[in-house]
């Protein structure tokens, strides 16, 4: 594939993936070392924080009713 025409092609996957939810990073963002952008790691971690707090809330929550149960 020449690559006048493989342009068009990764143009129309880039826009698929925004389509779908994708964001779309800046090339300075990109750590090529890690092959990643840092800033999705670090929103990662966040999310995954918060997910695992509500998490523990729910099990500590249901062990906490399990034992009144039992009692």
């Amino acid at each position: 594939m020449s690559s006048a025409k493989e342009v068009y092609f990764q143009n129309d996957i880039i826009k698929q993936l925004i389509a779908n939810g994708w964001l779309l990073g800046q090339p300075s963002g990109y750590n090529r070392k890690l092959a990643l952008y840092e800033e999705d790691l670090l929103g990662f971690d966040d999310r995954f924080q918060y997910s695992l707090s509500i998490l523990t809330v729910l099990i500590r929550a249901v062990f906490h009713q399990t034992m009144m149960v039992k009692a």
